[in-house]
């Protein structure tokens, strides 16, 4: 709100509530949104956690998660998930002091978009407070890339935020859409505030493996507390928070792809729930982001060498031990894959079949697509797949493919 030059800060009327299910989690939350003194930002209070500090400040040195949403955590460990639409509704709204008391883990989703929490913040009331609002002022550009991805914000004159935004993706439904918008007072409501998330179907699986894996340890932790066996629990816990971290810091490291790197999470979490051990070498690495077809390609091949590779590794003569390596690089000029097991290997008399289209080793029907599947995207993209034998004592299978399913090298212009 502005008063000549000065703005100053804002909160609500009177409180607010609304409840709703968890994106993720499928959990209910109520939230209740209640009026805070001036200075105190936006806070959330898990009124669900009974021990140390509830209270996580809405601030950028406590977001914890990025992957498909916001995560905030304290210092305590406690945490709120999805706070990105809501997030947007009080910036959008120009609400700057708020405490947000919810009983769950996770903001609801309600439909998708920030026009539910825009409405409930208009029923509640704007408050101004005698505070001056502080902004912080562009002197420079000053611009962010993350593989495909690239913010930039510039200087302005303008007392208001102009939005120029464009995403691209390779796919009918989405495609390619552009939009600029000033972000007056009620534009944001008006214009911005119904725009809905959105997910693809690529990430369902690996969303459906995380939540059976993480629920089959929550019940084995459960267990122990019931019997008293805090130590063990406590135990488990630190082993799994020190897993899912080592995980997380390689990927991020070491792969440049967001999509690849989401396949390969899911691709650890199935491997632990069928018991086979998926190492992936320490020396792997993807140092530019892929093109869309790109990302299907790899997502394909990967999985589908990973997939070939586990079942191999549960049925050779190490079943009680099933192993599986993966390697990949894109250093070079090509794409190299190279994924092995300690299954039983392939019989000589079959390495000359083993690619074709319906055959397979495998009982049962729609056996032998898999591989197949592979050896037409290599061809279809400057490669090949060969097979030899592991290390491991099993199979080995290599894939090459061109480096211009690599975002850089689609761009780079061909040499005179």
């Amino acid at each position: 709100m502005l008063s000549g030059s000065v703005e100053f800060q804002q909160t609500i009327a009177r409180p607010a509530v609304c409840a709703g299910v968890g994106v993720h989690s499928g959990k209910k939350a109520k939230l209740v949104l209640k009026p805070a003194p001036a200075g105190t930002g936006v806070v959330f209070r898990r009124t669900d956690v009974k021990s140390g500090d509830t209270a996580i400040q809405a601030d950028a040195e406590y977001v914890s998660d990025t992957q498909l949403g916001t995560t905030l955590t304290n210092d305590d460990g406690v945490s709120v998930a999805v706070v990105e639409h809501l997030m947007a509704a009080l910036a959008g709204m120009g609400i700057d002091n708020l405490l947000i008391e919810i009983d769950g883990p996770e903001v609801p989703i309600m439909d998708g978009s920030s026009a539910v929490y825009c409405e409930l913040l208009m029923q509640a009331g704007l408050q101004r407070q005698s505070a001056p609002r502080r902004r912080i002022r562009i002197l420079e550009a000053i611009e962010i890339e993350d593989g495909p991805k690239r913010a930039r914000l510039s200087p302005s004159d303008d007392k208001f935020l102009t939005l120029n935004a464009r995403i691209e993706y390779d796919d009918s439904l989405i495609g390619v859409q552009e939009m600029a918008l000033k972000l007056a007072p009620g534009m944001f409501a008006r214009d911005l505030a119904f725009a809905r998330t959105y997910g693809f179907a690529r990430d369902v699986d690996m969303l459906r493996a995380q939540a059976h894996e993480f629920s089959n340890k929550l019940y084995t932790i459960s267990g122990l507390l019931q019997l008293q066996r805090i130590d063990e629990a406590l135990a488990l816990i630190h082993q799994e928070t020190e897993r899912a971290q080592a995980q997380m810091s390689f990927l991020m490291r070491h792969v440049a792809d967001a999509v690849l790197s989401g396949t390969l999470l899911g691709k650890l979490t199935r491997a632990r729930e069928l018991g086979v051990t998926l190492e992936i070498d320490e020396q792997s690495s993807l140092s530019c982001p892929l093109t869309p077809t790109g990302q299907e390609v790899m997502m394909s091949v990967v999985g589908n060498l990973l997939d070939n590779a586990c079942h191999a590794a549960l049925n050779g003569p190490h079943g009680d031990q099933p192993t599986v390596r993966l390697f990949f690089t894109d250093l070079g000029e090509q794409l190299l894959i190279e994924v092995e097991d300690n299954g039983a290997g392939v019989l000589a008399e079959h390495a000359e079949s083993i690619f074709a289209e319906g055959f397979s080793t495998k009982t049962g029907k729609h056996r032998g697509i898999g591989l197949a599947l592979v050896a037409r995207l290599c061809r279809q993209h400057g490669g090949a797949v060969t097979l030899e034998e592991s290390e491991l004592g099993g199979a080995c299978f290599i894939a090459v493919l061109d480096r211009s399913l690599c975002a850089e090298a689609a761009t780079e212009p061909a040499p005179s």
